[in-house]
């Protein structure tokens, strides 16, 4: 599928553009999301003076185009939801970017492979949504909207398969990704906490998921 994906792309915009986004795009988007730095920005001879019949000038620091906006100004970055960018708002580095995914990761794999030989339906329930929200944590554009990804941990959450104490806990974690966040990065490391909260609660969790409508 990514194969097909960049030969359309190729065959829609032509190779040079392709080898342009992969060189000078790609590397940004990678450490900045949405962000970067005053270097990065579009020079401004890429764009006509904007006025009634070419275009107008945002008071978000972006212009309009030809029927296109872009970002003519760094704005504030948004780090909602990512590790990554509450690490290293100002200047992300590679390892800022790649660490937390692969210690997520890397864990989450390892404790789902010592839970495999005693796994069952609701086990590897919990563990996949953990997965999600850590996939959404841990990129450096993670945005409090994929946050979305934790809803179905509420029924798990509320099936009581898992102790009373990890219970409670995912449901904490799940109100506090909820809340509105009072400074940056809450929602990091809220999501930080569902994630343990719900592996926990899968590795204590007792017996597996009956088929729909027949009572545990």
């Amino acid at each position: 599928m990514g194969t097909a994906l960049v030969g359309l792309s190729a065959l829609v915009d032509g190779p040079a553009r392709v080898a342009e986004y992969v060189r000078d795009v790609l590397p940004r988007v990678a450490l900045y999301g949405e962000g970067g730095t005053e270097e990065m920005l579009l020079p401004a001879s890429r764009f006509k003076a904007t006025d009634d019949s070419t275009g107008e000038s945002g008071d978000d620091g972006t212009t309009r185009l030809d029927g296109r906006r872009y970002r003519t100004a760094i704005g504030d970055a948004p780090a909602g939801a990512s590790l990554p960018r509450l690490l290293a708002p100002d200047a992300p580095s590679p390892a800022s970017a790649r660490v937390p995914f692969l210690l997520a990761i890397g864990g989450l794999t390892v404790i789902a492979r010592r839970l495999r030989s005693r796994s069952d339906a609701e086990r590897g329930a919990w563990l996949f949504w953990a997965v999600a929200v850590a996939c959404v944590i841990t990129s450096p554009a993670g945005w409090v909207m994929g946050m979305v990804l934790a809803l179905p941990l509420a029924p798990l959450a509320a099936e009581g398969g898992a102790p009373r104490g990890p219970t409670v806990a995912v449901a904490a974690a799940w109100i506090a990704v909820a809340l509105p966040a009072p400074f940056a990065g809450w929602a990091a490391l809220a999501g930080a906490a569902l994630i343990v909260a719900a592996v926990v609660a899968g590795s204590t969790a007792s017996g597996a998921l009956p088929p729909p409508g027949v009572p545990r």
